[in-house]
């Protein structure tokens, strides 16, 4: 199954399943931030828990607005690509939830 942002079709098809990712859609910086990898907490502890916070609600919406009953890892990196990044830190927020 090709993943739903294969295109820019696509990407409209993400930004709908994602209200929260639409958001931000416009502000390269800031998608360039949230698909980055994380840095270490201590750093910035009120921007990893923002970051953390975003994806987290992404998922949320990913799961209940794509009406998703489950999801591997896999299916994350490759439905939640946009402009042709896929979110670095997406394992890091999975290790997050399961703990």
């Amino acid at each position: 199954m090709e993943s739903p942002c294969s295109e820019i079709a696509g990407d409209k098809s993400l930004l709908h399943m994602c209200p929260s990712l639409s958001q931000v859609a416009e502000d390269k910086d800031r998608i360039n931030a949230l698909y980055s990898p994380f840095r270490p907490r201590e750093t910035n502890p009120a921007g990893f828990d923002r970051k953390l916070n975003f994806w987290t609600k992404v998922i949320e919406e990913y799961v209940s607005i794509g009406g998703k009953l489950s999801f591997t890892l896999g299916d994350l990196q490759r439905d939640l690509r946009f402009n042709n990044k896929t979110p670095a830190c997406i394992e890091d927020i999975v290790k997050h939830g399961i703990r």
